[in-house]
């Protein structure tokens, strides 16, 4: 698996396009710790760069972009819908519009997991992605912890997974703590400690 990986840098979108183009075919790409200079119009053109990419991978890890106009996830989403071959998703650490990505959850044809952890999402995010995951008939791993999901939610959204979806592996904060097998889905949880902030 050839990677393209970016990390640990302040850089702009002008400059991820001009990697992209420069490395050809790929099918691991990753940014990590990476803050990025440029409007939504530099941000659309390295998302159009994914379309139809043989790309099987993507992480993102503490990714910030310096406009706050401009929501990464356009990128993630790209990715999602355009990338026929796409198995994993990992992104954390880094805020976006949980609505496009979400969505575009539905129409990775051959997405096998999914990461969205430490990402602001809140409790109508998490049942739009049971929905969403439910047409998503390929995943079976499925992490969302660190979001500041309900004990309710939490509770609801492993439910959820569970009955509506392929998903065998589910990991959310704010449930019992260890692993259990129940009706064929393991979930593991961490309980979050009473004196985080």
């Amino acid at each position: 698996m050839t990677t393209l990986e970016i990390s640990n840098t302040h850089t702009s979108f002008a400059e991820i396009r001009s990697k992209l183009e420069a490395a050809g075919k790929f099918s691991k790409f990753v940014l990590n710790s990476v803050t990025i200079d440029g409007d939504e119009e530099d941000m659309i053109a390295v998302a159009k760069h994914f379309r139809g990419k043989p790309l099987e991978s993507a992480t993102f890890r503490n990714v910030v972009a310096t406009d706050s106009e401009v929501d990464l996830g356009l990128i993630v989403s790209t990715i999602l819908v355009t990338a026929s071959q796409f198995k994993h998703l990992q992104v954390k650490g880094m805020c976006f519009g949980a609505k496009s990505v979400i969505g575009s959850v539905s129409y990775a044809s051959a997405l096998e997991s999914i990461e969205l952890a430490r990402c602001g999402l809140v409790d109508e995010d998490a049942m739009k992605m049971v929905d969403a995951l439910a047409k998503a008939s390929t995943v079976t791993c499925v992490d969302v912890t660190g979001n500041d999901f309900s004990d309710f939610c939490a509770h609801a959204f492993a439910d959820g997974l569970k009955k509506k979806t392929s998903v065998t592996n589910v990991k959310i904060d704010k449930m019992i703590v260890g692993e259990s097998k129940a009706n064929g889905v393991a979930t593991t949880a961490q309980k979050k400690s009473a004196t985080a902030a």
